[in-house]
């Protein structure tokens, strides 16, 4: 596939982002993290929202430990910044072996659009939404 410069200037913007995020959790956690990631003026974005994530999702390769969370919060910050609207949805499923598991996805107008595909989600109970 054929890197554009839009997509690349993402990509190094998703890097950066997910690598912030990550680190803000661990030290901070949620609730200042969201609060320093305050939505920036919104620029139009050449790029759709699945190349977007498609950036958050390659940065994750690249950061240690990008846990669902991370990327959820990266992918819904770049949107906003871009002008799309996002959800971050947390549930929790029981694992036979691990116990409660939680998971954290995006959703747009309804609809899963990162984290996990429908029939991923579907052991899921989800607990709140954050808009």
């Amino acid at each position: 596939m054929r890197l554009t410069l839009a997509t690349a200037a993402m990509l190094v913007r998703a890097i950066w982002l997910v690598a912030i995020v990550r680190l803000g959790l661990t030290f901070f956690g949620y609730n200042r993290v969201i609060k320093f990631l305050k939505v920036r003026p919104v620029r139009q974005s050449i790029l759709s929202i699945g190349r977007i994530l498609k950036c958050v999702r390659w940065a994750s390769n690249v950061i240690p430990k990008a846990s669902c969370l991370t990327q959820s919060i990266a992918g819904k910050h770049l949107l906003m910044c871009r002008g799309h609207s996002a959800e971050i949805r947390v549930g929790v499923a029981k694992d036979a072996n691990k116990g409660l598991i939680a998971h954290a996805w995006l959703v747009k107008d309804g609809e899963v659009i990162f984290g996990a595909t429908k029939k991923e989600l579907e052991k899921y109970i989800p607990l709140a939404d954050f808009g």
